[in-house]
């Protein structure tokens, strides 16, 4: 499982295109456990 990252923002300010996600923050440590853990409680392998 990947979280949400802004590594890629440069690019769109490279295009003149607004990042859309701008204002989104990237999740921290215990809000990636707890959707690990939604996955596996569905029987779904999540590293």
């Amino acid at each position: 499982m990947l979280p949400f990252h802004r590594l890629g923002a440069h690019k769109w300010a490279e295009l003149n295109l607004p990042f859309p996600l701008r204002q989104t923050e990237p999740p921290g440590p215990d809000a990636v456990e707890r959707a690990r853990a939604a996955f596996r409680a569905a029987g779904v392998t999540a590293l």
